[in-house]
């Protein structure tokens, strides 16, 4: 380890902070302060400016005016490396771990051990073999970073940013991909990196997680601080309200979703289908349901959905479609048949980057705004203007949807889908990344579309979202769906954990 991280100790703070974007104001002179040895959650909704810190504290942006403080004395960052070498690391969503690089070279990526002039590869492998061990990940450093789990890949970016001397770790939606068990073990990371005197910045859209690890809690709303505090007495609801502005009321499950599992006439019927992970499901889908796949990451209830959709290749099994027979080709020919596919994988399939939030809404549909040989512009832009007032999303409409946080990038593929009238739609965590108030609205939005008759079939990770959304749930284990559907309202928590396992 560095000398760097041997000194742990001081603070790092942000002084009248803004930052704008085409004169337009994303952070408004805010101010706080990070110290060694605490955790704090830096919370709010999407777009209230917490990726801009993340970035302005890591040298990916420059601030349009304001000071960083490092132990006191003023800093600037141009680039990421300059703030890695102040002892900063940022941990994104979308990790930078390079999948076919083994993990000593990722390890090492532009950092190699060198012994006269040549890379010491046999220093570089002991070196990697003792960081793992202190951190209690168990990896063949041989082995490619693809083939381990999400949990061990968000493991070894934060083993080596601790290895090059961070004493400041910055951690972005870092458990939006993992599953129950993978959560805990990164949980229980923060809290031993906090006591050895990191200073720990977790940003999340769970309230629970951030209040379970979290010293000091900093609410942003529209860029500027809605809240800094010590966690003390903090709950769920006050984090709630300091988010969204208002207090919320629990709504009780019954009211949430009066409909019963079973009615409407069979939309869908799977028989022994396998396809990747998905091994055998057998499934009997309902019009206007709200249907939840449950289980655990790699479990087969993806590779379902994507089989629906024609991405993944069916290796055996039948479908049939309001009673006759279907086979998923092609993404083209599921969207003719009326599918819509919310991916899990936003960044590589869900929008184009470089393309407006405007046209990214009716990408899946443009053929509707066509006349003869003309595009008719005006009518998607009125299309674009009311899914986004539908879903929040405040950012100008011209805007390219890579300047966008993931959770309105996350809207905006909802939009399209919604737009292009999708009367099956498979979702794949729709609420990934987003905020309170918008993870309320796209389950609104869910529930309002099954009650004028579409059928939604919903994988998401966290069983609390499974059991509120979901009118019947079925549970893949080891890639085997049954087909016993369970009510909601027979369905626990603990029951469908028991059976992923």
């Amino acid at each position: 380890m560095s000398a760097v991280l041997a000194e742990r100790g001081g603070s790092l703070a942000l002084s009248g902070i803004v930052k704008r974007y085409d004169a337009a104001p994303v952070v408004r002179g805010i101010g706080f302060t990070l110290r060694a040895g605490r955790v704090t959650a830096l919370l709010g909704h999407n777009g209230a400016g917490k990726s801009t810190v993340l970035k302005i504290l890591g040298g990916a942006e420059r601030p349009t005016g304001g000071t960083i403080l490092l132990d006191g004395a003023p800093v600037g960052f141009a680039t990421p490396r300059e703030a890695e070498a102040h002892g900063i690391a940022v941990v994104w969503q979308e990790l930078r771990i390079i999948e076919n690089l083994t993990l000593v070279r990722n390890f090492f990526l532009n950092r190699e051990i060198t012994r006269a002039g040549l890379v010491d590869r046999a220093a570089m492998r002991a070196h990697v073999v003792r960081a793992l061990a202190a951190h209690g990940l168990d990896a063949d450093p041989d082995a490619p970073a693809g083939d381990l789990s999400p949990g061990d890949r968000q493991m070894l970016e934060i083993i080596i940013a601790l290895d090059k001397g961070s004493r400041f770790l910055l951690l972005d939606e870092p458990t939006s991909a993992l599953n129950a068990s993978e959560i805990t073990r990164l949980l229980e990371t923060v809290r031993r990196l906090a006591a050895a005197g990191t200073c720990v910045v977790i940003v999340t859209h769970k309230l629970g997680e951030a209040l379970a690890v979290a010293d000091h809690v900093v609410v942003m709303k529209d860029g500027d601080i809605a809240l800094d505090a010590e966690r003390g007495e903090l709950s769920e609801a006050d984090l709630a309200y300091y988010i969204t502005g208002h207090r919320r009321e629990a709504t009780p499950l019954a009211e949430a979703a009066p409909r019963s599992a079973f009615g409407g006439d069979t939309m869908l019927d799977i028989r022994d289908l396998s396809a990747g992970n998905c091994l055998d499901a057998s499934l009997e889908i309902h019009a206007g349901r709200v249907v939840g796949l449950y289980g655990v990451a790699g479990a087969g209830q993806v590779d379902l959905l994507e089989a629906l959709f024609g991405v993944r290749k069916l290796r055996g099994g039948r479908i049939t479609l309001n009673g006759t027979p279907y086979i998923p080709s092609t993404p083209r020919a599921a969207l003719a048949r009326g599918f819509g596919f919310l991916t899990d994988d936003r960044k590589r399939n869900g929008f184009i980057p470089d393309m407006t939030i405007s046209k990214n809404i009716v990408l899946a549909s443009i053929r509707r705004f066509a006349r003869g040989p003309w595009f008719d512009a005006d009518a998607c832009d009125i299309q674009a203007k009311a899914m986004a007032s539908r879903l929040a999303i405040r950012s100008p409409l011209t805007m390219h949807v890579r300047r966008l946080s993931g959770g309105n990038q996350q809207k905006v593929i909802f939009a399209k889908w919604v737009t292009a009238k999708s009367r099956i739609l498979l979702l794949a965590e729709p609420t990934k990344g987003v905020d309170i108030g918008a993870k309320a609205e796209i389950h609104g939005l869910i529930r309002e579309l099954a009650a004028s008759g579409d059928t939604l079939l919903v994988c998401s990770s966290e069983i609390e979202e499974i059991l509120e959304i979901a009118d019947v749930v079925h549970v893949f284990r080891h890639g085997v769906c049954a087909g016993q559907g369970i009510p909601r309202a027979e369905a626990e928590a603990k029951s469908l954990l028991a059976l992923s396992l």
